[in-house]
């Protein structure tokens, strides 16, 4: 079989276990509370991160506390249905307008664009992810070409997901990007690409 049908297949299945996920109120509040006392969050001068959509784990909590905390805040804009995407600052999550897949995010005629991901915390979403820190997406590559171009020494990025979508090994293609954490309500861990260096 090839990857693309075997991640076509994973995703449907993935989708319809994320769907209906017990008490997904309570592990998403209990993985908000992991990422919010690591290190790396604590280091981190920079937030960038997603507005929930569907059965993505809900972020509302991360983002509000990143806004107390005075870290900027970054959401993502899709620039086109070509996998492009920009971060642009938020001052709250008053200031988002509903964007090109119908997901919430930052209105660009009153926010910023960020163009320096130095001292930054990515989270990432995702259908799934695996021990490695490779992640099932919705197949745009949106994630992967913005993680391409943000790499670089003080700078992690995190997936954010619920335990029982945690796979051993998902397949992947030379385009796939590695994350360097991943966390659940249970969990918040490094991967292989965290433990270099």
């Amino acid at each position: 079989m090839q990857i693309k049908e075997e991640k076509a297949l994973l995703r449907a299945r993935y989708k319809q276990q994320r769907a209906t996920v017990a008490g997904q109120r309570e592990k998403a509040a209990a993985a908000a509370e992991n990422l919010l006392h690591s290190g790396i969050y604590a280091a981190a001068e920079q937030i960038f991160c997603y507005y929930p959509h569907g059965s993505e784990m809900d972020t509302t909590a991360i983002l509000q506390k990143a806004l107390t905390d005075k870290k900027k805040t970054a959401l993502p804009v899709c620039r086109d249905k070509n996998g492009h995407m920009d971060f642009y600052y938020i001052e709250s999550l008053d200031s988002l307008k509903c964007g090109l897949f119908g997901i919430a995010e930052p209105d660009t005629a009153i926010c910023r664009v960020a163009a320096d991901f130095a001292n930054t915390l990515l989270i990432v979403p995702a259908l799934a992810f695996d021990k490695n820190g490779y992640r099932l997406g919705y197949g745009g590559g949106y994630y992967d070409k913005f993680l391409e171009k943000f790499t670089n020494d003080t700078s992690y990025s995190v997936g954010l997901c619920y335990n029982e979508l945690i796979s051993g090994a998902l397949p992947r293609e030379a385009h796939d990007m590695q994350l360097d954490y991943i966390c659940t309500e249970q969990a918040f861990f490094k991967t292989k690409a965290g433990s270099v260096g």
